[in-house]
């Protein structure tokens, strides 16, 4: 058995590998979450953490998810959670705060609090997943509900 990490970025995969280094149970490739090249029912499960809201075809990854998982295998989804309230406002600015603080990027947090801002609810999410087979078995929302922790199983 051996994790996969996937990143869209050639980037971001050699950032990770650079973290990883030598563990021979960790694979990290650059390709893309819509096209994977992995065969049918192949893995036992599938994590996506704050990326499924990037993607550029949200239809398609789906289903693409779903062809390479083994019947019965999970699919965890975290993501924040779109949505206005007062709450969230709080949040953002948290973010950004710590952003400017601490990272050496601070536009990418900017991205972030407008990427999640027009993003699906975690019921229209529900129903993408569902047409594609996975139905939901357990959700959490954590960090006064402004992230959310999904988990769904191939049916």
């Amino acid at each position: 058995k051996k994790v996969v990490g996937i990143d869209f970025s050639k980037k971001m995969v050699k950032i990770s590998k650079k973290r990883v280094g030598s563990r021979s149970k960790i694979e990290l490739i650059q390709t893309d979450v819509s096209c994977l090249p992995f065969e049918n029912c192949f893995f036992d499960c599938a994590i996506i953490g704050f990326g499924i809201r990037n993607v550029e075809n949200l239809e398609k990854t789906v289903f693409e998810i779903q062809r390479v998982l083994k019947k019965g295998s999970k699919f965890v989804v975290l993501e924040f959670i779109s949505g206005k309230s007062p709450m969230k406002s709080i949040f953002n600015i948290f973010i950004l705060f710590f952003a400017f603080l601490f990272s050496k990027n601070f536009k990418a947090y900017k991205y972030l609090i407008g990427s999640k801002t027009g993003f699906l609810s975690p019921k229209k999410l529900e129903r993408k997943f569902k047409c594609a087979n996975l139905v939901l078995k357990k959700q959490k929302k954590l960090c006064l509900n402004n992230i959310l922790i999904q988990v769904y199983e191939k049916q």
